[in-house]
C-alpha cells in the first residue's frame, strides 16, 4: 500500500510539473487525450449537473457525457464531473490524459494542496475516488479559465436541465450547441 501511495505522489508531482509548463491553447501531444470537466448547480431547478468530454490530440470527439446529479454544491458537482470523465477514459482504455477544468478547488484538492479530509461538503469521498481512478494513468492536470471550458460547461447544463444521463460517442449525435463549440475549440477558441 505504501508503494502505491508513493507512486501516486510521484505521479501527482509529475502532474504539477506539467501543469506549470502547459498552455490551454496548445495542441495535445500525440497519444495524449484531453479531458475537460465541469459541474453546475441550478438552484431554480433544484438540480445539479456534471459534464465531461474527451478529445483526441486532433481535437476530435472520443466521448462526451452529461449527468444529472441530485442537488449538490458546485464543488461536489465539479468533482463528480472529473470522476465520471476519468471513468469514461478508463472504460475506453485511455492511459494518457491532459485534464482541464475551471475549478481551482477541485484541482487543488486532487493535487493535495487543500486538506480534503477536513471538508464538510461531502467532497472527500469523491476526491478519494478521483485519486483511485487516476492510478495507472499518465496525466497532466491544470486549471483553465471558464471561457476555455465551454463544451464541458454546456454538457453540465444539459445534465442539470434534462435530468438524465447522456453519453455521446459520435460527433454527429451531439446537441448542435455542443458540436459548434467543439469546432470553435478546434479552431483555437
Amino acid at each position: 500500500m505504501a508503494g502505491a501511495v508513493a507512486a501516486g505522489v510521484a505521479l501527482l508531482a509529475w502532474g504539477v510539473r506539467k501543469l506549470m509548463s502547459s498552455s490551454s491553447e496548445e495542441t495535445e501531444s500525440p497519444g495524449f487525450y484531453k479531458l475537460n470537466f465541469d459541474g453546475c448547480d441550478r438552484h431554480q431547478l433544484n438540480q445539479a449537473g456534471a459534464g465531461c468530454i474527451i478529445r483526441d490530440s486532433n481535437g476530435s470527439l472520443v466521448v462526451a457525457a452529461a449527468y444529472n446529479l441530485s442537488r449538490q454544491n458546485i464543488s461536489v458537482a465539479e468533482a463528480e464531473a472529473l470522476r465520471k470523465g476519468l471513468q469514461l477514459a478508463k472504460q475506453r482504455k485511455i492511459k494518457n490524459l491532459s485534464i482541464e477544468g475551471d475549478s481551482t478547488e477541485v484541482i487543488d484538492r486532487v493535487l493535495g494542496h487543500i486538506d480534503t479530509k477536513r471538508s464538510e461538503s461531502g467532497i472527500y469521498p469523491i476526491i478519494e475516488g478521483i485519486k483511485k481512478e487516476m492510478q495507472g494513468l499518465c496525466f497532466r492536470i491544470k486549471h483553465i479559465p471558464s471561457a476555455h471550458n465551454t463544451v464541458a460547461h454546456e454538457l453540465a447544463n444539459i445534465g442539470a436541465k434534462d435530468q438524465v444521463q447522456k453519453i455521446w460517442d459520435c460527433a454527429s449525435d451531439l446537441p448542435s450547441k455542443v458540436a459548434q463549440q467543439i469546432e470553435k475549440d478546434r479552431n483555437g477558441y
